[in-house]
């Protein structure tokens, strides 16, 4: 793969983005585009209002995660369907006007932008779950990574702190992509003054170093063994 200018990480990437153009295109952009708004909107619904519940959650359900958690899933459904009522009837009422070819075109272009959500989606969770303080090789070196990972910082950065600390939600680790070339001549460097200040002997308030005053002490007791001879 070295005499190619992606890696494997990017033909995927790719061809996630072009299918979801594609599907998004015969969908049309009024039903895709309101269609993931209903789920953008019911997933931020959730995520903003349940904490306000949750306090009479726990009165139902003792388990503190299950309460949250069932907050969280009946608070996006309710606000899915009620979506997903009104966007029904728009849809009918796009698809039967002289709009329809605009609709499909720019439902193409619709898709392109939400198959590259759907990837910054998939890299946050993958940071979120990696037990490694470093995204892998063939992650790292992937062309579209600076875009994807930029998309996710946008989606990350709409979410209110007090959710991203309570779930430790994402683990930045855009440090390494910078730096990722320079990781092991820092290490290195690290390494080796460690190894030379192991080597140096520390020295007393009398400005003699330990290995010095240990000779002196030696030479002394000779002299004195000598003395007495």
């Amino acid at each position: 793969m070295d005499t190619f200018p992606i890696n494997v990480l990017d033909f995927i990437s790719l061809l996630v983005i072009i299918l979801s153009g594609i599907i998004s295109s015969f969908r049309g952009f009024v039903k895709e585009g309101l269609s993931i708004a209903a789920w953008v909107g019911a997933i931020f619904s959730s995520i903003y209002i349940s904490p306000f519940f949750f306090q009479l959650s726990l009165l139902l359900i003792e388990n503190k995660t299950l309460s949250e958690f069932l907050t969280y899933l009946t608070t996006f459904i309710i606000v899915l369907i009620t979506l997903s009522i009104i966007i029904k009837s728009l849809t009918v009422y796009v698809r039967s006007s002289t709009l329809n070819n605009l609709d499909k075109s720019l439902g193409f272009l619709f898709g392109i932008m939400k198959g590259l959500i759907i990837l910054s989606v998939v890299l946050i969770i993958f940071d979120w779950f990696s037990t490694t303080k470093e995204r892998p090789y063939v992650v790292n070196e992937a062309k579209l990574l600076p875009i994807i990972d930029t998309t996710s910082r946008i989606l990350i950065s709409t979410l209110p702190k007090t959710f991203i600390q309570r779930y430790n939600i994402y683990i930045d680790k855009s440090e390494n992509i910078l730096e990722g070339n320079n990781l092991e001549e820092k290490i290195d460097k690290l390494s080796s003054k460690k190894h030379s200040s192991e080597n140096v002997d520390k020295t007393d308030d009398s400005g003699y170093s330990q290995g010095t005053r240990r000779r002196m002490d030696r030479l002394f007791q000779s002299n004195q063994e000598n003395e007495e001879n």
